[in-house]
């Protein structure tokens, strides 16, 4: 039987999901797009998390966390960590800013259900602290700007917000021109018709946030460029999934996740797909690719590469979500 569904845009996994998903509320990684999900969160169906993660007590994560924050490299504890969230099962826009959110009462961290970019935040939030503590404000410092978690601070659009924060904060470096020359994707936010913009496409409550401006360009790979460069790309670094323009859609990232060298030889993309898996899963980087490319209506353009870095400090606790009423400035 087929679930109704709806189509969103995605921005961010959770941020909206990449692949062909949708979103709840997301992220919105400003440079991909369009997702389909059911009509409710509710309509997915009720997974089990199977991740090693899932079975833990809070104070055996803890351990975990503690125990990863002895490798000096971020590409170790990106290994550890993901591969206990091997499993987890997916949800699109499974969080949010907790019970005293004025929009999004979704918890603002979990382990699972995640989504694709709710699965990178998490692992980078776990990779950057010393314990459970430390991951939970980690967590908020990746998702919001400013000095406040609330819906209106979080980065919904992946160009536009997410990586210049992601870079501002040196957590992430882009790596893409180090392994090979390729095309720019260039998107340009000032040219939106917003008004036009059907609300599907838009994250939720969009009347009450600021419109992107601007002009933004991205470096990016072809997928030729990946079979033949795979090697130079680094153990632990993020693969973001760029699509062609198209008309009245703000979003051009549409997937994401990590890239990892096995001993065995084989290059595998770790990431929570709804495609299929509905799980956190690893899959041969190339077949995945060239699977999608060759399935998708939505042109591929290429694949964006940043490398996670330890900023070594984490700024301080962000306030929590403010007493606004929505009705006139989201918090």
């Amino acid at each position: 039987m087929l679930l109704p569904v709806r189509r969103y845009w995605v921005g961010g996994c959770s941020v909206m999901d990449c692949e062909q998903d949708g979103m709840k509320r997301c992220i919105w990684l400003g440079l991909l797009g369009a997702l389909t999900i059911p009509a409710q969160a509710g309509a997915y169906p009720k997974l089990s998390d199977r991740s090693k993660y899932g079975a833990m007590k809070p104070q055996e994560i803890d351990a975990q966390i503690n125990e990863a924050a002895q490798f000096r490299s971020m590409r170790r504890r990106i290994l550890r960590h993901s591969a206990l969230m091997l499993g987890a099962h997916y949800r699109v826009d499974p969080l949010g800013e907790g019970a005293g959110g004025q929009v999004d009462k979704d918890p603002r961290f979990q382990l699972s259900p995640v989504d694709c970019v709710t699965f990178v935040e998490t692992t980078l939030a776990l990779s950057l602290a010393g314990d459970l503590d430390e991951a939970h404000r980690w967590m908020d410092r990746l998702r919001y700007s400013g000095s406040v978690v609330g819906y209106r601070r979080r980065n919904h659009f992946m160009l536009a917000q997410w990586l210049p924060h992601m870079r501002r904060h040196r957590i992430l470096r882009d790596i893409t021109r180090k392994i090979a020359d390729g095309p720019d994707l260039e998107h340009d936010y000032s040219a939106v018709p917003w008004e036009a913009i059907a609300s599907r496409h838009l994250p939720m409550h969009f009347e009450g946030l600021p419109a992107p401006t601007g002009r933004v360009t991205l470096p990016l790979l072809t997928l030729d460029d990946v079979e033949a460069h795979k090697a130079q790309i680094p153990t632990g670094a993020i693969l973001l999934l760029a699509r062609v323009e198209r008309p009245k859609i703000p979003v051009r990232i549409s997937h994401l996740g990590f890239v990892i060298h096995q001993r065995n030889g084989r290059t595998i993309f770790r990431h929570a797909s709804q495609e299929g898996w509905g799980r956190v899963v690893d899959e041969d980087l190339i077949a995945y690719l060239r699977r999608l490319d060759e399935r998708s209506k939505w042109g591929i353009q290429g694949v964006n590469i940043q490398m996670p870095r330890h900023p070594k400090t984490l700024p301080g606790r962000l306030k929590e979500p403010g007493k606004l009423a929505r009705q006139t400035l989201l918090p």
